[in-house]
């Protein structure tokens, strides 16, 4: 009986130190939000949203990587191919899955939803579903290989999940605003880059981890502070420099500049407004 509970009060010590990181960075970004707070209602959902899609993920990286496997067998060995091995893994397999999920996810409870109507929602959106991807895979990280590895994914992992989870917000929220304006080229480029960004840096970071190198080890540590750094950087300027995207039409759009609103009606017109606009550090000409 004593083994029992002294059993039950290490996992509960093991999944607090796990689930600890994520809603404390949680917390930063809530409060973040200034100038409109987003229903908890909403912002719980997206959380429990990356829990679960940490099943079909770990589905889909078994299969896939079984499959990757299958496929190298029959190629010769060398630097090259096993370093394409890893590439491909870590890029395709683990990084393309995992973000893709969450970006389905994420447009699936938020694209139409009427609480999304600032840019900076876009990312507050995005790290709930992050975090709650990070906090599900961290507990059954840590309740596996035990308190070591939750100080080590708590200055690590979980911080790039939020990262990941910044930039593809960031995206999103450009997205968004470009359709309510009716520019659906803008759009789905910033779509696509709301996919593409992360996965490239979510599959840089695991390749840094994979390759058994001094070099790798030190460029890794070096990836994560220069990410770190830039994304604070970035998270805070989007918070202060957000804005209203329901404005706007197909035909007619509202961009703001420091003398008011103006009523644009050709994209000559348009060009020539930003422009002006980025001259005067407008927060819709600065991207």
């Amino acid at each position: 009986m004593l083994k029992y509970f002294s059993f039950s009060d290490s996992m509960l010590v093991l999944v607090l130190a796990a689930l600890i990181p994520p809603f404390y960075l949680l917390m930063r970004v809530y409060r973040l939000d200034r100038i409109e707070k987003e229903p908890l209602k909403l912002l719980l959902f997206l959380f429990l949203l990356g829990v679960v899609s940490t099943v079909p993920a770990i589905a889909l990286e078994l299969g896939l990587g079984n499959l990757l496997v299958k496929i190298f067998d029959n190629v010769r060995l060398t630097d090259f191919t096993v370093n394409l091995y890893y590439l491909i893994d870590n890029l395709i397999c683990v990084a393309l899955v995992e973000e893709g999920l969450k970006y389905l996810f994420l447009r699936f409870a938020t694209w139409n939803n009427k609480s999304f109507n600032y840019r900076f929602d876009g990312i507050v959106y995005a790290i709930f579903v992050s975090l709650g991807f990070a906090a599900a895979e961290n507990v059954l990280y840590v309740t596996s290989n035990g308190m070591s590895n939750a100080v080590l994914r708590a200055l690590t992992a979980i911080p790039g999940h939020c990262i990941f989870g910044i930039y593809m917000g960031t995206y999103y929220g450009w997205a968004k605003m470009y359709d309510r304006r009716g520019m659906t080229g803008r759009r789905n480029y910033e779509l696509f880059k709301t996919l593409a960004v992360p996965t490239l840096l979510h599959g840089i970071y695991d390749y840094s981890l994979t390759i058994n190198s001094d070099y790798a080890f030190y460029g890794f540590l070096i990836y994560i502070i220069v990410l770190d750094v830039m994304a604070l950087k970035h998270i805070r300027r989007s918070a202060s420099l957000d804005e209203d995207i329901t404005y706007g039409s197909d035909t007619e759009v509202g961009v703001r500049i420091p003398t008011g609103e103006q009523k644009i009606e050709s994209l000559a017109e348009l060009k020539e407004t930003l422009n002006h606009a980025k001259k005067d550090k407008d927060p819709f000409s600065l991207k």
